[in-house]
C-alpha cells in the first residue's frame, strides 16, 4: 500500500468554491497575475508534521499504520496595493476564507484519506507567488489522516 498525498491534493483541487480558483499540485501557478484570488499547493513546504504511528507488529505490508500530515497551502487574494488601505476588501477576503473552510469541512468523502480538517489560524500578510510578485493573502494548512495497510 502507498501514501495516498497527490491523490488528497488532486481532491482538494477538485473541490467548487464560488469566487476562488483551486489549483493542484501539477499546476501551481507561474504566477498568480489575473488569477485572484486563488488557493494552491505551497510548492517551498506541501508537507509537513508528517507522523505515522504504528497500529500493528510487523514490518512492510503485514505492518498497519496510521499517518497524519499537513498539506501547506497559499490563498493569494490580490495584489499588494490593490485597495486603498489594504482594509478595503476585507469583508471579501474573509468571505472566500470561510468558503474555504465550509468546502473542506464539507467533503463526504476525500479520496486517498481518512480525514481532512482545516488547520491553520487567518492572518493575512504579503505572500509571494512563484514569481515574486506580492499579493495579500494567507497561509492555510489541511491536516489529514490516513490508513497506511
Amino acid at each position: 500500500m502507498s501514501l495516498a498525498i497527490t491523490t488528497v491534493c488532486t481532491s482538494i483541487a477538485a473541490l467548487t468554491i464560488a469566487g476562488v480558483k483551486i489549483r493542484d499540485l501539477d499546476n501551481v501557478p507561474v504566477s498568480a497575475l489575473k488569477l485572484t484570488p486563488i488557493l494552491f499547493p505551497d510548492a517551498a513546504n506541501p508537507i509537513s508534521n508528517f507522523t505515522p504511528t504504528r497500529e500493528s507488529y510487523g514490518g512492510g505490508s503485514s505492518m498497519l499504520c496510521d499517518v497524519e500530515y499537513d498539506l501547506n497551502y497559499l490563498f493569494l487574494y490580490g495584489e499588494l496595493g490593490g485597495g486603498r488601505t489594504g482594509l478595503d476588501y476585507l469583508e471579501d477576503r474573509m468571505l472566500k476564507v470561510q468558503a474555504i473552510y465550509d468546502a473542506i469541512l464539507g467533503i463526504d468523502t476525500l479520496t486517498g484519506a481518512v480525514d481532512v480538517w482545516p488547520n491553520s489560524n487567518v492572518q493575512f500578510v504579503t505572500l509571494a507567488d512563484p514569481a515574486g510578485k506580492e499579493y495579500l493573502g494567507c497561509a492555510m494548512s489541511f491536516h489529514v489522516q490516513e490508513f497506511w495497510r
